[in-house]
């Protein structure tokens, strides 16, 4: 078993779950500015 087998699916995991984790908060805050500002 290679170091860059385990490496590389656990990079990629990493970048989807930060970039998901990004989206989710921006959305929360869009919506959180919606529900101050109506």
């Amino acid at each position: 078993m290679k170091y860059t087998e385990i490496a590389s699916p656990l990079i990629a995991l990493g970048i989807i779950a930060t970039s998901l984790f990004f989206v989710k908060s921006i959305y929360d805050k869009r919506r959180l500015n919606s529900l101050i500002n109506s």
